[in-house]
């Protein structure tokens, strides 16, 4: 005799979720009343406990978390920094005359400006003799128009003129230097962030996520691809492929216990 084959039950879709959902709706009216009834019971249970630990907790954050977490910081702060600064100080000079070696012409460039930029800092507000003599015609060509060109008071004037003379002298080459280390900076990138990649400040979490985010109330109110009806109906279909299995092994043995006895039966009387 043949092995009876068992087949799982077909579950379906959408009776399970229609039916689970009918559920849903036809309980909502006694979910709703017992939210109305217990809902503020809970809240103010839970308001209740907030504001008996709210102090405590406010003290050991600010006593104790609090000031570990700050040392926590100051700690992860300079060790990363003091790894930033010694992979600058060992790799900084390198990647700049990396970028100088890939751009020879530009190299060659920033070189003179630099060195330009350097002779005239070193010059001060010092004025060149062409820019005295400059300073003094203009001085006595206005002296000259007011008919006091060779007064008391030019040399004054004079002196006052070549002061500011210098000064604007002065502030002018600064300026210059200040453009060309700009431009160096813009053309070669900055090799503490080219070397480094990071920001040198660590952060950590925010210290008031220890009180956690209190729980929403309310119930959600239709949930049809439901976890538990899913389960139950899961469950439900395993007892019932279980059943079959079982039926079908029974109805097996029978059939074998028939056949059997038939066997025996049919035998005794060829025997006679």
């Amino acid at each position: 005799m043949g092995s009876t084959k068992v087949s799982a039950p077909q579950r379906n879709y959408g009776n399970e979720m229609r039916n689970t959902l009918q559920a849903q709706i036809d309980l909502m009216p006694q979910l709703m009343a017992a939210e109305r009834r217990f809902g503020p019971m809970q809240a103010d249970l839970r308001m209740g406990i907030a504001e008996s630990i709210s102090p405590r907790l406010l003290a050991l954050y600010e006593n104790q978390i609090n000031p570990a977490l700050s040392r926590m910081d100051a700690a992860a702060s300079r060790r990363q920094r003091t790894a930033d600064i010694s992979d600058f100080e060992h790799l900084g000079a390198r990647a700049t005359q990396a970028m100088l070696d890939s751009d020879p012409e530009r190299a060659k460039l920033l070189g003179r400006l630099t060195d330009q930029a350097d002779q005239e800092l070193s010059l001060g507000g010092q004025l060149s003799a062409f820019e005295k003599r400059q300073i003094e015609q203009d001085v006595m060509s206005s002296r000259s128009a007011t008919g006091m060109a060779y007064g008391p008071s030019t040399s004054s004037y004079l002196a006052l003129a070549q002061q500011q003379g210098r000064q604007q002298r002065l502030r002018d080459r600064q300026s210059f230097a200040g453009k060309v280390a700009g431009m160096r900076t813009q053309m070669l990138g900055d090799p503490f962030l080219q070397i480094t990649g990071r920001s040198s400040r660590v952060n950590h979490g925010s210290g008031g996520g220890i009180f956690g985010q209190t729980q929403g109330l309310g119930t959600q109110l239709f949930n049809p691809e439901s976890n538990y009806a899913g389960g139950l109906y899961n469950a439900n279909a395993q007892a019932t492929l279980g059943a079959r299995t079982a039926t079908a092994s029974n109805r097996a043995a029978l059939g074998a216990g028939f056949m059997s006895m038939a066997g025996a039966i049919g035998g005794g009387f060829a025997a006679r």
